[in-house]
């Protein structure tokens, strides 16, 4: 049997601003509260962002048909006789069409909804009043008072202990379903974290990952790419720092996996933007990067990578077995190069792999370390696979670990949060 679902904040929130917007009427006494009420509840949304575009769109709809509605009085007064009301009603009718056509010029469509409803309740509902401009008038000042509650409301954060000296360091690719999108509704809490303030950065295997962010705070957070080897910064909008392979190193892995038969990818960093090399047409691991789109993807370039740039990564794509034969003899071949190698499953292509070769001083957790300096954090939590924090933990799981944590409520136990371990 499964729990009832818990009253959320929003639920809250929503009960909070419709007592505030019947308390402000007992101050103003005058209009109705039930107008400032609905509109409360209306643009009561899980975050402010969400909130302010409901309370824009009902803003318009609601200065539209106010005004439209008192011209549409004005002319039923002078020109169009009481008796029969069908005269009115077809009146009424026909501004529908103009109503709505001018919320679709000035593009915003999703006030025409609420434009129809202040127009027929000004021309319909109350067209008989004795004075119906009046109640216009307060109509639409009941509504911005709501509008006004409701953002207020949901701005409004109780003081929280907030574990800001902890850098929460999360792998994207644990936030991804199947079928290649971020898990539902983690997009949206990764949203909330960020704007709370969270000190956080997540992790990109291959920059095309990160792509998945959805619009808003979550865009701003750092982002450790190609697996640590290289950082993105999404204020300065480029690429910054990065750990790149030797010359040598790049040559010999170069001519061993050439001698393969196995084309690869090269990705350099060249004044702030990332490059990605390959003199294969087709390669996948080049073809998992044209699915990013924005300020953080790669050039693609196909050729060999200039010899004075230096390389960040290289990747190829093989059947598993293959990729972890490789990985093995790159590994005892060349272990003076301090190399950093990985074999990770190919979403796109079941049964293949990435084999990802970048420098030792690329590796994850000391790409987070040097983040955790630069933003002052005490400890670091490194979420993902072969990690002590929240090993295993995926999608929602995940999230509702660093939720939990940030807001100082660590919990024992498996499936859902992190270890009982001290931070380090």
């Amino acid at each position: 049997m499964k729990p009832f679902p818990r009253i959320g904040m929003r639920i809250i929130k929503s009960a909070a601003a419709v007592f505030l917007c019947l308390a402000v009427h007992l101050v103003r006494r005058d209009g109705m509260p039930f107008y400032s009420a609905i509109a409360a509840v209306l643009c009561m949304q899980s975050n402010v962002p969400q909130s302010v575009r409901v309370a824009l769109n009902r803003v318009i709809g609601t200065l539209i048909g106010g005004v439209f509605g008192a011209l549409v009085l004005l002319l039923e007064q002078r020109l169009i006789p009481r008796e029969p009301p069908l005269y009115q009603y077809l009146l009424v009718s026909l501004c529908v069409i103009p109503l709505i056509y001018f919320t679709v010029l000035i593009r915003k469509p999703a006030a025409a909804y609420i434009t129809c409803v202040v127009f027929m309740s000004i021309t319909v509902a109350h067209g008989a009043d004795g004075n119906p401009y009046l109640f216009a008038l307060n109509r639409c000042l009941d509504t911005l008072i709501g509008i006004g509650v409701s953002l207020g409301v949901n701005a409004f954060r109780l003081p929280r202990r907030r574990n800001r000296q902890i850098l929460f360091v999360v792998p994207l690719d644990a936030l991804v379903s199947p079928d290649g999108r971020l898990v539902p509704g983690v997009g949206e809490r990764l949203g909330r974290l960020a704007a709370r303030g969270t000190n956080m950065a997540v992790v990109s295997d291959l920059s095309a990952e990160f792509s998945l962010l959805p619009e808003g705070p979550a865009r701003g957070l750092p982002v450790l790419a190609l697996g640590g080897a290289v950082r993105y910064d999404a204020v300065r909008r480029e690429y910054t720092g990065g750990h790149a392979l030797s010359a040598a190193a790049l040559e010999e892995v170069g001519a061993l996996l050439e001698r393969e038969g196995i084309p690869v990818a090269v990705y350099t960093l060249v004044g702030g933007a990332l490059y990605s090399y390959s003199t294969a047409l087709e390669h996948p691991a080049v073809e998992w990067t044209e699915s990013s789109h924005g300020p953080y993807s790669p050039c693609l370039v196909y050729g060999c990578p200039p010899r004075q740039c230096e390389a960040l990564m290289v990747a190829a794509v093989m059947q598993q077995e293959r990729a972890e034969r490789l990985a093995r003899q790159t590994a005892e071949l060349f272990a003076p190069f301090r190399l950093n190698i990985r074999v990770r499953s190919f979403p796109q292509h079941e049964g293949d792999a990435f084999l990802e070769i970048t420098s030792a001083d690329a590796a994850l957790p000391r790409a987070a370390e040097e983040l955790k300096q630069e933003t002052g954090a005490e400890y670091v939590r490194l979420y993902g696979q072969g990690t002590p924090d929240g090993e295993g933990l995926c999608g929602e799981a995940l999230i509702h670990a660093v939720e939990q944590e940030f807001a100082g409520r660590r919990q024992r136990g498996k499936g859902g949060t992190p270890p009982a371990a001290p931070p380090r």
